[in-house]
């Protein structure tokens, strides 16, 4: 601590403080944050501190704040990052009327917490206090505190123990900490995108925001889990659909203003999807405009796509899977094919569809060697429906070299139907 000077207290929460102070060597103002001295003998306190900074400095990510400094090895317990001069809380009133700027605004968080799960981390604290802007426009995820890495047993929290910010958090969180996954994060940033389209923090009232994100927020805080956006990727698509609406980008009964509306109110498919199945025909073999289509179109509208118009959306798959293992994609975004062809996956009920979709996969996880796909893969095929569909899968992928490439990233010992002699060497 003699090596900072403290300016003013910026921040006092259960178990640190906040500062704004200078470093003595070159004058630069920076925040410390410091865990309290009168927490430093508290059961798990100091654990819980050193476990935050330990974590931020495991993530590298512009939307996620950085550790300049530490002291973790006795009192007093603190670390040190760059200044930001606002929180997101208390700029909310301005941003009321400014689209384009909380849209670039939610995007960061979004960003920040996308990476933080694909990192295996939960923040499980997402609030608009611990999000943090400069006077650049730079917006960073602060305050890790409550974080959890997904791949370590919770030991820190009692079962039946929930924690998090009115609000904010989810009802599964609250009710017990160690039952929640990545859609706790997903529930807290509806309610941040609640906020942002001018809702008040401790309530939600769907009615009083801009319905086109009313359909956006709804979805990303259902109270049951199941309900909400399978992940940040989902909850971007449908994002990035209301604000084209929003902003005017997309032209009215364009493909894309069709999938806007079906990503954002996924309630009024009956009289949607007809109209997509109508500006697909005579494009089924438009391999890029499929390939947009269908990462765009959420679960439950291919799911009504395929009970309405099945020859239609069949037709459209083969020719999605086939342009999509056909290109490169960057690493972020092979994970989104993934996770969506999952989606899609275990949405339909037609055999040929699964198994395109399936072979996707493999394909794309194979060739760009994405440890996170082929993963997804070997999800897949542990939700396999029956035996008949066990036999269909072993008559498609018998022998196929790219089973050897994935075997590693598959729980083999896991699979249903005796698929594990797919990767019988």
């Amino acid at each position: 601590m003699d090596r900072y000077e403290p300016i003013e207290r910026l921040g006092r929460g259960g178990f640190g403080e906040v500062w704004r102070v200078r470093r003595i060597p070159d004058g630069v103002e920076v925040a410390l944050k410091q865990l309290r001295i009168d927490q430093e003998n508290c059961e798990g306190a100091v654990e819980r501190f050193t476990r935050e900074v330990r974590r931020l400095e495991s993530l590298s990510h512009p939307n996620v704040v950085r550790v300049l400094d530490k002291s973790l090895t006795g009192s007093p317990y603190f670390f040190v990052m760059p200044l930001f001069q606002h929180t997101l809380e208390a700029i909310l009133p301005a941003l009321s009327n400014q689209p384009v700027r909380f849209k670039a605004i939610f995007e960061s968080i979004m960003d920040a917490v996308e990476y933080g799960h694909r990192e295996g981390v939960l923040h499980r604290d997402l609030t608009p206090r611990n999000v943090l802007l400069d006077e650049a426009g730079n917006t960073v995820v602060s305050d890790f505190g409550l974080a959890r890495d997904l791949n370590e047993e919770e030991r820190l929290t009692c079962t039946g123990q929930g924690f998090g910010t009115h609000g904010y958090v989810s009802p599964e969180q609250w009710s017990n900490a160690k039952t929640a996954d990545k859609r706790t994060d997903i529930y807290s940033l509806g309610r941040i995108l609640y906020v942002l389209a001018g809702g008040l923090a401790h309530e939600q009232d769907i009615g009083s925001i801009n319905p086109v994100l009313g359909g956006v927020v709804q979805r990303a805080t259902y109270s049951n889990p199941a309900k909400r956006f399978a992940s940040v990727s989902d909850l971007k698509v449908a994002f990035e659909s209301a604000m084209s609406i929003l902003l005017g980008s997309v032209e009215e009964g364009s493909i894309d203003r069709i999938l806007d509306e079906i990503a954002t109110n996924p309630g009024n498919l009956i009289a949607d999807v007809p109209r997509l199945q109508r500006v697909l025909v005579g494009h089924e073999e438009d391999g890029d405009m499929v390939h947009k289509a269908l990462m765009k179109l959420p679960a439950e509208a291919f799911q009504y796509f395929e009970q309405t118009a099945l020859p239609h959306l069949q037709a459209l798959v083969t020719t999605f899977a086939r342009y999509t293992a056909d290109q490169s994609w960057s690493f972020t975004y092979t994970d989104q094919i993934g996770n969506h062809c999952a989606q899609l996956f275990n949405s339909s009920t037609d055999v040929s569809i699964r198994m395109a979709l399936l072979k996707t996969v493999l394909e794309v996880g194979a060739s760009h060697y994405r440890f996170d796909v082929m993963r997804t893969f070997g999800l897949m095929l542990q939700a396999s429906a029956s035996q008949d569909e066990a036999h269909y899968i072993m008559s498609q992928f018998n022998g196929d070299p790219l089973l050897q490439q994935v075997k590693d990233f598959v729980e083999v010992s896991k699979l249903p139907f005796g698929l594990s002699r797919l990767f019988a060497a």
